[in-house]
């Protein structure tokens, strides 16, 4: 159970890294891309929402049907 508890500590740690590192680069991919500020800032929201609705979606699954099985539907709809 510790190593479980680690490992997704360690995920969740590189998960949130990934979008600290993203952020610096938003001006570049717009100017690259021929897209403006206003519309990354769109689609950015439309992420964060879509996360907000996961995690009360995730939650629920974790009480009604157990951690394991809300943990890895999670994985699997992220790699898809």
């Amino acid at each position: 159970m510790k190593r479980e508890i680690i490992f997704f500590s360690i995920l969740n740690l590189v998960i949130g890294l990934t979008g600290i590192v993203i952020r610096p680069l938003i001006p570049i991919v717009s100017k690259d891309i021929n897209i403006g500020l206003d519309m990354i800032g769109i689609v950015l929201s439309a992420i964060s929402f879509g996360f907000f609705i996961s995690v009360i979606l995730t939650g629920y699954l974790s009480d009604r049907y157990g951690t394991k099985l809300a943990i890895t539907l999670g994985l699997l709809i992220s790699i898809i």
